[in-house]
């Protein structure tokens, strides 16, 4: 959901910052086919670790980038969810490889869908008083669903289009038909009304999706 309606770029709150971070974290997704599967699951665990390490009040620098709410509780949730979608993501490789279905593609573009399309979609989106609201929920914005669907578009092309190690791409028109079906997926996911974190969502579910929709192409 929105951080924190209330406050939303007040308080010391860097939020624009922080979806800046959001974004630029899922360019080291691009680098999952040419990294051995075991020290990529090594960096992520150490990853998640190191994100609960970190405090509110440990870094001033962090200090900026947490919710008001988590300052409250001096934790920094949005980088632990982040970093064990992740790792949940490089975990599933195996399993998705056993039954057929190329784990490192989907892995990667679950990463990046969750850190372009959700990344851009706080970048782009003004607070919901500012800009007009998606029906369904008032804490998002039509803009940052514009926001996600572009990210998540780009995320698509990433994956499927573009000759990685051990990648073979898709054909250009399955590419890009695979990849605007995902895109409007996304922008669904990142604005449904949930209780459960948005990275969860757009992380897994994207995934998911991806991979039942590529094998009806």
């Amino acid at each position: 959901m929105w951080d924190n309606p209330p406050v939303a770029n007040g308080g010391g709150y860097d939020r624009r910052t922080r979806k800046v971070l959001h974004l630029l974290l899922g360019f080291p997704a691009l680098l999952i086919p040419f990294i051995p599967h075991n020290i990529a699951l090594a960096v992520a665990i150490s990853g998640v670790l190191f994100t609960f390490w970190l405090r509110a009040d440990r870094f001033s620098f962090i200090n900026r980038l947490a919710k008001p709410s988590d300052r409250q509780t001096n934790t920094v949730t949005g980088f632990q969810v982040y970093a064990i979608v992740i790792l949940i993501l490089l975990a599933m490789i195996p399993l998705f490889d056993t039954y057929g279905i190329e784990g490192q593609r989907f892995a990667m573009y679950g990463w990046l869908a969750m850190a372009w399309g959700d990344g851009l979609s706080g970048l782009l989106g003004p607070g919901p008083r500012v800009a007009r609201t998606v029906p369904w929920n008032p804490d998002k914005t039509w803009l940052g669903s514009l926001g996600a669907l572009l990210g998540s578009f780009a995320a698509g092309l990433s994956c499927f289009a573009v000759p990685l190690s051990g990648l073979v791409p898709y054909a250009m028109s399955d590419a890009l038909l695979l990849s605007t079906i995902l895109a409007f997926v996304v922008a669904a996911l990142e604005s449904l009304r949930s209780s459960i974190d948005d990275n969860f969502i757009v992380g897994i579910g994207s995934v998911l999706t991806a991979i039942l929709i590529s094998g009806k192409l």
